[in-house]
């Protein structure tokens, strides 16, 4: 399938020619639709980053796209996203930013005394909703980076480095504790032996932050 938008008026297919389209458009809050569904009015949003422009589906509206699509993404029921989808992610269909809530902390803390063995205090439960676990994090990322997707077109292309730069660009439009996901998010780079040592240094001071 060729991935085809329409954009200013205009029907291109996915490529270079689109970025300056995407620029002009994003500069003016001109809307873009897919075409994979002729008939069908498929809205997505541009993004910029790293100095690109990507288009993105708005939240909820995967699962209207053909399945052959890059956009496509399967109903929630099926991918275990009803589960979580409106309390630990909170999509904000204005900005298509996600809000994620997580449950645990983002910083060290003092170590937890035991519980004494014998008392008659009773413990007090104390119910803070749904909320994603580390495990559940990397799954959200995963997903939003589409690397459960597959294209004919990454046949033998996904590296670390592919996959770092796809999980590093599903984050920037992620939120958690009031702050931009990347803020708090650590992806290792790609290990090059002649970086070994400036590589173990990078790592260590993002894990002592």
């Amino acid at each position: 399938m060729i991935q085809r938008y329409c954009v200013l008026g205009q029907v291109v297919p996915e490529g270079e020619r689109l970025q300056p389209l995407l620029a002009e458009s994003y500069a003016r809050k001109m809307p873009v639709l897919c075409e994979c569904r002729p008939g069908s009015e498929l809205p997505l949003y541009i993004a910029h980053r790293n100095d690109r422009y990507v288009l993105a589906r708005w939240p909820g509206s995967g699962a209207r796209h053909a399945t052959a699509c890059d956009h496509y993404e399967a109903p929630d029921h099926l991918t275990g996203m009803g589960q979580v989808r409106g309390s630990a992610v909170i999509d904000d269909e204005e900005s298509g930013e996600t809000s994620l809530k997580l449950g645990f902390p983002l910083s060290r803390g003092a170590a937890r005394l035991a519980p004494a063995a014998l008392t008659n205090d009773k413990p007090t439960v104390k119910s803070t909703g749904q909320k994603l676990t580390m495990r559940g994090l990397l799954h959200v990322l995963w997903d939003r980076a589409e690397l459960t997707h597959w294209h004919p077109k990454m046949a033998g292309k996904r590296s670390w480095f592919v996959v770092r730069r796809a999980l590093i660009e599903a984050a920037a439009a992620c939120k958690a504790k009031q702050e931009a996901l990347p803020h708090m998010l650590f992806v290792p780079e790609t290990f090059r032996l002649e970086d070994k040592e400036d590589i173990i240094a990078d790592l260590e001071k993002a894990l002592a932050a």
